[in-house]
């Protein structure tokens, strides 16, 4: 989970935050039910009994404004005792080891259905976000976006049954920026139970855009992982009931703590080889090497197909420039055919490795002028004066480049009249 990785927090992570302090949404209710002098036996009421914990929110707010009229004002001080019940820190000894954690883990955003502001306690350069505010995702802050209100705002909270439902109303920015935001990310999910109707919404919104015509998704776009706590976890994840990939974590603090250890090992591992890269690459000798030292030239190879996005193509070009321009200088000498062919297979080597999707523009026609400079000196005739050994090679390899980084190289040859780039290519049927 190296790279857009959001986190969806439910309440199990609060509980967790504060040593089991925090309610769940059953205990809130309860609570709430206690200091508003209604019945908190959810259980014996025939008003309360097999009703959803929103169903329940909804009757005690219907007992309640009936009990301190007006409705509005009933309604509102009913947010305000929730807001003052989620009223949380963060247990002393766990603050300092979760905030380090979510430190190590360093999310792009996330979301929350709890009131409490127990992770802008966490992370310090968080941003409270209400659903009524935009969710944008930057590096410097990171936003908490409290799908449900937050306690700071008490009308925001979302509690009852009719607030659940005003969710589901008419198509607004968070119906559209939710799903487009998951299905963009990996996202974890902390603090829930297997198959919370959280998890469920997760889910659907991940895959919203996976039907959708043209789409392309990364292997790790759209991903959701649960993190389940249990007292004795299984080690191999599996499916959950939609889907979700479910890893059980006997401890939440040490499993983020782990998280941010392999990001941070992934990321030395990735400075280590962009290192790698930038000193190979600013070694003169190398680029002198790599026309006649198959162990430089390999090692050059290897670059471009698998470390190809950590060289700015500036740099890919001075390097191939450096490569090919000595070749190229030796094959203007006089009998100096055999360099057109050293220089020929070098480029056919780097094309070989490139698609249209990961090259760089600037790169491809870089190496578009430099076949349209031996292009000149190819001919299946081997007239006198051309490369014959250059031909041959051309005829028998061009196949190793692919078809569509071909076709490619005919369009810009077309745009900008480069002949011997045409030349070469229509010896090949482009």
């Amino acid at each position: 989970m190296y790279g857009y990785l959001g986190l969806f927090v439910g309440t199990g992570f609060s509980k967790a935050a504060t040593a089991n302090r925090a309610p769940g949404f059953e205990e809130l209710l309860v609570s709430l039910a206690t200091r508003l002098d209604l019945n908190p036996d959810f259980d014996s009421s025939p008003a309360y009994r097999r009703k959803s914990l929103p169903q329940v929110a909804s009757q005690l707010l219907r007992e309640y404004s009936a009990a301190n009229p007006p409705p509005e004002q009933a309604s509102e001080r009913f947010r305000e005792e929730i807001a003052q019940l989620c009223n949380l820190v963060p247990d002393g000894i766990l603050a300092s080891r979760l905030s380090s954690a979510l430190i190590g883990v360093r999310p792009s955003w996330i979301i929350t259905t709890n009131y409490d502001l127990i992770l802008e306690a966490l992370i310090e350069d968080a941003e409270s976000v209400l659903p009524t505010q935009p969710l944008v995702p930057r590096t410097s802050r990171v936003p908490i976006y409290h799908l449900h209100g937050h306690r700071h705002n008490p009308s925001t909270i979302k509690v009852t049954e009719d607030d659940y439902v005003g969710l589901l109303g008419p198509i607004d920015y968070q119906r559209l920026k939710l799903p487009l935001l998951l299905v963009e990310s990996t996202t974890l999910m902390l603090g829930y139970a297997l198959g919370d109707i959280n998890v469920r919404a997760a889910m659907e919104w991940s895959q919203s855009f996976r039907g959708e015509q043209g789409l392309r998704v990364a292997a790790w776009q759209g991903r959701v992982f649960h993190a389940l706590r249990r007292d004795s976890p299984v080690s191999t994840p599996y499916p959950g009931p939609n889907g979700e990939m479910v890893l059980e974590v006997n401890d939440l603090v040490q499993f983020l703590e782990e998280i941010g250890e392999r990001r941070a090992a992934l990321e030395q591992y990735v400075g280590r080889l962009k290192a790698s890269v930038q000193e190979f690459l600013a070694d003169p000798a190398n680029a002198l090497a790599v026309s006649t030292n198959p162990v430089k030239r390999q090692e050059f190879l290897e670059i471009v197909e698998n470390s190809l996005s950590f060289c700015p193509p500036t740099q890919m070009i001075d390097f191939l420039s450096r490569a090919l321009d000595p070749v190229w200088l030796r094959a203007r000498e006089d009998m100096g055919f055999t360099y057109y062919d050293t220089y020929l297979v070098l480029l056919i080597d780097v094309l070989e490795r490139l698609t249209v999707g990961s090259v760089n523009p600037g790169l491809l026609f870089y190496l578009g002028d430099a076949l349209d400079r031996v292009g000149w000196f190819l001919d299946p005739k081997k007239y006198p004066g051309t490369a014959f050994d250059a031909t041959d090679t051309w005829m028998s390899q061009h196949h190793r480049i692919p078809d569509e980084l071909k076709r490619e190289l005919a369009s810009y040859a077309t745009a900008y009249d480069r002949t011997g780039l045409k030349r070469a290519l229509s010896y090949v049927g482009l």
